[in-house]
């Protein structure tokens, strides 16, 4: 079973209050303490279900998030070098990330909303990372469906 780093942070933290109120010579402990690790253990479960997503970066004031649900059959990860349009299902537009200049890191414009969750999106890095959980690219004949805040998103195929 993995351990959610979450959760053995919450067992570390109390135990090393237990030890240390175990050690204090200044406290004066009347009545034992009763420690029920079950119930700390369940509320930092609740906190993760509640949140599992995981902050990867920010840019331009664009919080990128990942997640552990892998939605559709697979990942793709895109090469940026001009613009690329990301639309909603009824083929309004989402959003969009277009390559500006090169540099010692390529910068990108995101237009995209404050909070996106996807598989890995790092556009400062030193190798620049679009990755997105997807359907496979012939599952439509003129986009390629990906997720992006756990919907399904399109990009126009360039044929």
């Amino acid at each position: 079973m993995k351990k959610s780093p979450i959760i053995m942070l919450c067992v570390f933290m109390l135990l090393l209050y237990k030890t240390e109120a175990l050690t204090n010579k200044k406290t004066n402990i009347q009545k034992p303490i009763n420690w029920d690790l079950t119930k700390i253990e369940d509320n930092c479960r609740n906190e993760i279900e509640e949140n599992p997503e995981k902050l990867i970066t920010s840019y331009d004031n664009i919080n990128f998030y990942t997640e552990d649900v892998m939605r559709g059959k697979g990942v793709i990860t895109l090469s940026i070098d001009k613009s690329v349009e990301i639309l909603n299902i009824d083929k309004t537009i989402f959003g969009s990330i277009s390559f500006l200049k090169e540099g010692e890191y390529k910068q990108y414009k995101i237009k995209l909303p404050e909070t996106v969750i996807a598989r890995e999106i790092m556009p400062h890095s030193e190798f620049e990372v679009f990755e997105f959980d997807s359907e496979p690219p012939n599952f439509n004949a003129d986009f390629l469906v990906i997720y992006i805040n756990k919907q399904q998103k399109l990009i126009k195929k360039n044929k």
